[in-house]
This record gives C-alpha cells, sequence and structure tokens, in this order.
C-alpha cells in the first residue's frame, strides 16, 4: 500500500537485494557518488512477506533488517570510498549494526544549524 507516495520493498527476499545492489551500484560507479543519506520516513505497514511461510511471518522485521544488513556489506565493499549516513527517522535505522556500514547517523529532522555551532 503506498504511503507519503512509497512503497516499501520486501527486503527478506534475496533477489530484490540483489537487484538493489546492482542498480545502486551502477548509479553511484556513473554518477561517482560520495556521500549518500539513507533515510526512510515511511512506516511498514504490511509487515509480512510472500515468501515467507505462515509460520514464518514473525521473523519478518528480523530477516528484513538482514536483507538491509546485505545490501549495505555489498555497497560499503564495493566502494569504500562513499560516506553512508543513515537516518533514525520513519525506518528507525539508528542501531550499533547500522553504525558498522554508516558511521555517521541523522539523528533527527528537528535540527537548528545555529544551535550546532
Amino acid at each position: 500500500t503506498p504511503q507519503r507516495n512509497q512503497y516499501v520493498l520486501d527486503m527478506t527476499r534475496p533477489d530484490v537485494v540483489d537487484h538493489l545492489a546492482g542498480a545502486m551500484s551502477r548509479i553511484i560507479s556513473d554518477a561517482r557518488i560520495d556521500y549518500i543519506k539513507w533515510d526512510m520516513n515511511r512506516n511498514i505497514t504490511e509487515a509480512y512477506s510472500a515468501s515467507l511461510g505462515a509460520d514464518r511471518q514473525g521473523e519478518f522485521f528480523h530477516r528484513y533488517i538482514l536483507g538491509v544488513y546485505s545490501l549495505y556489506e555489498r555497497l560499503v565493499g564495493e566502494h569504500p570510498d562513499v560516506l553512508f549516513e543513515s537516518c533514525a527517522s520513519g525506518g528507525g535505522r539508528f542501531d550499533l549494526g547500522m553504525m558498522y556500514y554508516a558511521p555517521q547517523a541523522w539523528l533527527s529532522d528537528d535540527t537548528d544549524a545555529v544551535r550546532g555551532l
């Protein structure tokens, strides 16, 4: 279901992760990108995977984040000079696992540049 004009991809599926890794890697290389802010301000509203049996749907969130980590692992490995910054909102992507791949984190959209000085 679209929310904020966005869909959520099923990161529990290796074929989805493979497709994203290939597409993103090409864009990073072709555009010579050296910084990526990885944000996700959308709730996961359909927390299930068609590729998991009914008895394994409780594994969805764990397997989803393992898919995200797998994508990060590939991108960081192929593009070690790119700075990845994770974002804490929406996707809740602020944990020690994320910090392994994205050593910089955007903690809040409620920021004041002057206070940061």
